[in-house]
């Protein structure tokens, strides 16, 4: 692309905003939806957040604000399976492997 085209490229920030609003508004609404309910389901979401599918365990999150989580509960979830992935992660792996699993608990 040259330079005087360039101004006509969108920048590749723009799908990703839209992505987040659309996060945020979803997340919202859970939240909206789920006022006033109970929810006590942590164990079950860690392990919906273990799983391989990066969707569905953002599915099984907004799913628990719907039912009533606050966000404190959900941080715990999650912090319990950054916890757990870390306690089954194979010793037999290669060590730029570990730098990998412990990424996952310290953010």
């Amino acid at each position: 692309m040259g330079r005087s085209s360039l101004w006509r490229a969108a920048p590749a920030h723009i799908p990703a905003a839209a992505a987040d609003l659309r996060g945020i508004q979803a997340i919202a609404g859970a939240l909206r939806e789920g006022r006033g309910k109970g929810w006590i389901q942590a164990a079950a979401l860690s392990g919906a957040l273990l799983g391989e599918d990066p969707e569905a365990a953002a599915q099984a999150l907004l799913f628990a604000l719907r039912e009533g989580a606050w966000p404190a509960q959900l941080a715990q979830a999650v912090a319990h399976a950054a916890a757990l992935r870390i306690a089954r992660f194979g010793t037999s792996n290669e060590f730029g492997d570990w730098d990998t699993a412990p990424h996952t608990f310290t953010y």
